[in-house]
């Protein structure tokens, strides 16, 4: 029988993220463009908070650079907020529109705008996939149009400098773990660390960073994609969250 886990030190309270009137926060100024961080949780004994707004139709998210996010359809989703349709905007001018999917910005560092080079930038939006793992979304925006995108999992810290080049990476993995026995021995699944490095031509695999990381949780290397056919002893989870402790220690979380 399957049971979902969580790494301890990666699992976090949907009270804490919950914006309770779906209202994204205002990015910071300098830098990454980036929602301010959540305000925390009020003691139970101490003053009650206000009655939440009404949701509205449309919420503006303005970015750096001339960039915005109008988000539509916002809703309560097991205590977090999310939007059914998602806009891309640059200088008040359309480039991208998604109503395929819902859209959440519950995590304190998305969205995340990434200048690369003149007029190439990568915008990192975070995806709601509940009751599963959300993941995240890069989309690739070159010469005033939306070029590509790609999924990569939601990241666990800012970006930091995670090995000996001058390049900063960020860091995630791709799925909850579940646990299951199989001749008495608890079992879950090959589930990596997976490092993306910023650089000119925007965010980037780390394949040689990923592969060193994951032989040291695994003992072996099986690629950067989660694997339920690949079963792996629940002890490797107490060496995931070492990594990801020594990710948020370098990013300075």
């Amino acid at each position: 029988m399957y049971a979902p886990y969580s790494p301890k030190i990666l699992f976090a309270s949907g009270a804490i993220f919950m914006l309770a009137n779906c209202e994204p926060r205002t990015p910071a100024a300098a830098g990454e463009a980036r929602l301010a961080q959540p305000e925390a949780v009020p003691a139970a004994d101490s003053a009650p908070l206000p009655a939440p707004r009404p949701l509205v139709a449309v919420r503006e998210v303005p970015l750096t650079e001339g960039f915005s996010l109008r988000l539509k359809g916002g809703k309560q989703v097991d205590g977090f907020c999310v939007y059914e349709a998602l806009q891309i905007r640059k200088d008040g001018r359309l480039l991208w529109t998604d109503t395929a999917d819902e859209y959440e910005f519950n995590e304190p560092f998305y969205p995340l705008l990434l200048p690369n080079t003149a007029r190439r930038y990568d915008l990192l939006v975070e995806v709601n996939r509940r009751p599963g793992m959300s993941h995240g979304r890069v989309f690739r925006i070159r010469d005033g149009k939306v070029a590509g995108r790609e999924d990569v999992p939601v990241f666990v810290a800012p970006a930091g400098n995670q090995d000996q080049d001058p390049a900063l990476e960020y860091a995630g993995y791709w799925s909850f773990f579940e646990t299951w026995d199989e001749q008495q021995q608890p079992l879950t699944s090959y589930n990596p660390l997976v490092f993306y490095e910023q650089t000119s031509r925007g965010l980037q695999l780390d394949s040689a960073l990923t592969r060193q990381v994951n032989q040291r949780i695994y003992g072996q290397y099986h690629g950067f994609r989660f694997r339920q056919d690949l079963p792996q002893p629940v002890s490797i989870v107490g060496r995931l969250d070492d990594e990801v402790a020594r990710v948020k220690r370098r990013a300075g979380r």
